[in-house]
């Protein structure tokens, strides 16, 4: 690569850095990307935490069934160990993000 050019659009595309508008042109479009992954981002983050709380919610919920004897305890160990493993990978995603 000449010195002055920069690859763009995986090398299909030569840009010439020496002029300004081709490298402003450039820095806009990082920078959209850029934006565009921090909203995609943190709409799945809402989206994952709005699962937790679902989740607790339910889990919750049982717990208070069971005490009020409305829930059989072998159903409620059963939905609790599914619903804290759905509890886990949904954590588990969120600190991928």
């Amino acid at each position: 690569m000449k010195r002055g050019t920069a690859h763009a659009d995986m090398g299909s595309e030569i840009i010439d850095t020496q002029r300004p508008e081709a490298v402003e042109f450039v820095i806009k479009a990082l920078k959209e990307s850029h934006l565009d992954k921090k909203a995609y981002l943190k709409k799945v983050v809402t989206e994952l935490q709005a699962d937790l709380e679902r989740v607790r919610n339910r889990l919750d919920n049982m717990y208070l069934d069971k005490l009020d004897g409305k829930v059989d305890p072998a159903y409620y160990d059963r939905k609790n160990r599914e619903w804290r493993r759905e509890a886990e990978k949904i954590q588990t995603k969120m600190l991928k993000q």
